[in-house]
């Protein structure tokens, strides 16, 4: 959402979205959980309907306060987060053949584009056998027959 990057009232937008999407989440597994119960009497509640959708709700101060100290938090978590210098310097990278990747990944589109052909062509060929029968039973049997045994051109 363009609303998002709006300094202030971004964070309500995120806030309410997200808000919305959590109540309609949780309205769903209580409807499937409701479902299941209706099926299987004996089905206890899951551990995600007593947990997830039983959180209390923010006030609007604490969701403020949350946000004014985020950026502490956050830039202590990436910190965390970032590998160092020496991390990098020794980074190995993975070995990896790229002609047999190359030939897997040529070989797996031939298969599917073959496949495809394949598919259109059976498609095809049931459709006219298909209009052939509908127009023998429209106009008659000789009145603009396709011949059902025509192959479709690549």
């Amino acid at each position: 959402m363009a609303a998002e990057a709006i300094p202030y009232i971004g964070v309500a937008v995120i806030v309410g979205a997200t808000a919305l999407e959590l109540k309609d989440l949780c309205d769903t597994l209580k409807d499937m959980a409701d479902l299941q119960r209706a099926l299987t009497p004996e089905a206890a509640p899951s551990a995600e309907e007593t947990t997830v959708c039983n959180q209390p709700i923010p006030t609007r101060d604490q969701l403020w306060e949350a946000a004014k100290g985020a950026p502490k938090a956050a830039w202590q978590t990436a910190r965390g987060a970032i590998p160092t210098l020496e991390d990098v310097k020794n980074f190995e990278m993975p070995h990896v053949e790229w002609k047999e990747a190359w030939s897997a990944a040529a070989e797996g589109s031939e298969k599917a584009l073959d496949f495809t052909k394949d598919k259109a062509s059976s498609a095809a060929t049931a459709t006219k056998s298909a209009a052939n029968g509908l127009i023998g039973k429209l106009f008659g049997s000789d009145v603009g027959e396709v011949d059902a045994a025509d192959e479709v051109e690549d």
